[in-house]
C-alpha cells in the first residue's frame, strides 16, 4: 500500500476543482486542447461560438498570465507598491479633507454668529429670499 486513499486527482479533474464558471472552464479545455492538438482552433471556435481571432487574443492573454504565475518570485509577501495614480489619488484626497474642514470651520462661525445674533441670521434669510 502507497498510503495514499484512493487515486490521485489529474488532468481536468483538477480544473475542475477550481472556484470558477462552468463557461470558463470550457474555454480553458478548448485552450489546451489546441495547445494539445486533439482540436483545431476551428473546432475550437465553433464549440465556443466565437471568431478565430478572439480565440487566438484569449489564448495569448491566457497563456501571458500563466507564464507571469510561473515566473520565480522572492520568497514572502510582495510589497505593495504605490503607482503615481494610487499617490495622486492620496494627494487629491488629501485636498478634498483640507477643503472640506474648511468649509466645517466656515459653517460652525456661522452657526456661532446666528446663535449669538438670531436677528442678523434673520435678515441673511431675508437677504437670501430677494435675490
Amino acid at each position: 500500500m502507497n498510503g495514499r486513499a484512493g487515486r490521485p486527482t489529474t488532468g481536468w479533474e483538477l480544473v475542475e476543482k477550481l472556484a470558477g464558471s462552468k463557461e470558463a472552464q470550457a474555454k480553458l479545455r478548448m485552450i489546451f486542447d489546441t495547445i494539445y492538438g486533439t482540436k483545431s482552433v476551428g473546432e475550437a471556435c465553433g464549440e465556443l461560438g466565437i471568431g478565430e481571432a478572439a480565440f487566438h487574443k484569449m489564448r495569448e492573454v491566457t497563456l501571458e498570465r500563466l507564464l507571469e504565475a510561473a515566473e520565480p518570485r522572492r520568497a514572502g509577501r510582495r510589497k505593495e507598491e504605490k503607482g503615481d495614480e494610487s499617490e495622486s489619488r492620496v494627494r487629491e484626497l488629501e485636498r478634498t479633507v483640507r477643503e472640506l474642514k474648511s468649509d466645517l470651520g466656515a459653517f460652525r462661525v456661522r452657526e456661532e454668529l446666528a446663535m449669538a445674533f438670531p436677528w442678523y441670521a434673520k435678515r441673511l434669510r431675508e437677504k437670501k429670499r430677494n435675490q
